[in-house]
């Protein structure tokens, strides 16, 4: 389990990574390579469905290209891999392998994906010139509809017109969470802190990897955290504490696990789902309603825990966030990690999770042992 943690840690590394394009002839310097994951993930996931393919392959492989363009060397990609379950690292390699060699149909439509999402981050002149230069020769006509959609849409307030244009509409709704920083970080003083989209790909690839071990379908799993914090395009991120009657929240408070009075805790609960619901249903009107009804469905099994898969997802998104927090700590000391340690270790019930916390506890006791307590 230690292996499998060293994995999850060393892919924080590919939210720290800037994707890059060559338009005119000249390096154009794009979001992280996180960020533009996660909305190839949700293109491939929305593309599958609108043309009723099977999505589970074509996200997986957009995720493996995006840690591979992350870890081009080829010592680097072996160590990295070689941390994971013998199914799954058998299953990333083939994905790579597939990917280089363009000789499928869901290979060629996975880099047909990762070249329109570019589309999203570039300034309107640009991206006119990037069609021009990459995507006029695609091979799919329908991908083809839905880049012109994001050229035509990107910074327009007109209404799509048809599912392919519903479809670049939403992406460029959806690619805000590319630069909302996640509350938590930004509180606790982290400068260029994670986004909600980075955030998203590595906990799609964590659930992949855990929910594999659990028995669970990789897709059910994989779709769970990819939907999970759409509703914040318009909900915003909420954090577990209660803020002060100036309205804002000290930093003090952090060096604690997180606590709402019991005499409060239902009202702020409420208050956050009703926003949430709110902002789901929002994101999601603009799609086809076949679509826009399963990821509201996925939504609200992982938010309400309706299933075994939504109930695992659901808690592993906690575990999510130790992950990130112990990337931070590794690199300032002064980051109140021990809270962490003590809000999952009371609420986490699942055998899995407990053993990759007691992991954690492992790797790094003796630098835990050096800390004086929740003040540290």
């Amino acid at each position: 389990m230690i292996k499998l943690v060293d994995f999850f840690l060393k892919l924080c590394q590919v939210r720290e990574r800037q994707e890059k394009v060559i338009v005119r002839n000249s390096e154009v310097t794009l979001k992280r390579f996180a960020d533009h994951a996660f909305q190839e993930a949700l293109f491939s996931f929305l593309w599958a469905r609108e043309k009723g393919i099977d999505p589970e392959k074509l996200i997986k492989m957009v995720l493996v290209a995006t840690i591979y363009k992350s870890f081009p060397e080829e010592k680097e990609w072996k160590k990295l891999i070689s941390c994971l379950p013998s199914e799954n690292k058998e299953e990333f390699a083939l994905l790579k392998k597939q990917f280089l060699e363009q000789r499928t149909k869901i290979s060629k439509l996975a880099k047909e994906i990762i070249l329109i999402e570019k589309i999203i981050s570039l300034k309107k002149s640009q991206a006119e010139d990037y069609y021009k230069e990459n995507l006029r020769k695609l091979q799919e006509d329908d991908l083809k509809r839905v880049a012109k959609g994001l050229l035509l849409l990107k910074d327009s307030k007109a209404s799509p017109k048809n599912n392919f244009e519903k479809i670049a509409k939403f992406l460029i709704r959806t690619a805000r969470l590319q630069t909302f920083e996640r509350r938590g970080w930004v509180l606790r003083g982290i400068k260029d802190a994670e986004t909600v989209a980075q955030h998203t790909f590595h906990f799609m690839i964590s659930s992949w990897v855990l929910g594999n071990k659990k028995g669970f379908n990789d897709f059910k799993t994989i779709s769970l955290a990819l939907v999970h914090d759409l509703c914040e395009v318009y909900a915003g991120d909420k954090v577990p504490y209660l803020e002060d009657s100036s309205g804002s929240i000290t930093k003090e408070i952090f060096k604690k696990p997180p606590r709402v009075p019991r005499n409060k805790k239902i009202e702020w609960l409420m208050k956050k789902k009703q926003k949430e619901w709110q902002g789901i249903k929002k994101i999601t009107e603009i799609l086809p309603p076949k679509i826009a009804r399963e990821i509201r469905n996925l939504w609200i099994e992982f938010e309400e825990r309706l299933t075994k898969e939504g109930r695992f997802i659901y808690l592993l998104d906690k575990v999510e966030n130790l992950f990130q927090a112990t990337n931070y700590w590794l690199k300032d000391k002064s980051f109140p990690i021990v809270a962490w340690w003590i809000y999952l270790k009371e609420m986490l019930d699942d055998p899995l999770l407990l053993k990759v916390i007691a992991a954690l506890d492992k790797k790094f006791q003796h630098r835990l042992l050096k800390l004086n307590g929740p003040d540290s």
